[in-house]
């Protein structure tokens, strides 16, 4: 899945009003962009297990985005959350129920979205 794709999944799935439409997809660039830098910074996981950076970081970045535009994330398999992480990770098919639950039960440092007069800074705070 491209970028392209991605932004424009995560944008159908948000559905923010024509008005917030180009906040929504600079947020979204933005989970993207975080979601990138942690797989890359992280170290992989040893063998033989999968890595799951990516998953794990698709999954905060993607309750981050539902938080932000006034939705619940709950943790289902198919709800708006698995749906959007999925995006977020670039993989339709991957189960990531699991990451759901621990980073509901353990959640990461949460980023919040400052509005200033005339732009917007993305903080990250310890929970």
């Amino acid at each position: 899945m491209t970028i392209n794709q991605q932004i424009r999944k995560a944008l159908e799935l948000l559905a923010p009003s024509a008005g917030d439409r180009t906040e929504c997809e600079r947020d979204i660039k933005v989970m993207l962009e975080r979601v990138g830098a942690e797989m890359f910074l992280d170290r992989p996981s040893p063998p033989p297990r999968r890595d799951a950076t990516r998953n794990k970081a698709a999954v905060a970045a993607g309750y981050h985005l539902l938080e932000w535009w006034g939705q619940k994330a709950a943790v289902t398999r198919s709800g708006k959350w698995a749906q959007l992480a999925k995006i977020l990770a670039g993989d339709q098919t991957v189960d990531l129920f699991d990451h759901l639950r621990e980073f509901k039960r353990r959640p990461t440092p949460s980023t919040e979205k400052v509005r200033g007069a005339h732009s917007i800074a993305y903080v990250r705070r310890r929970r």
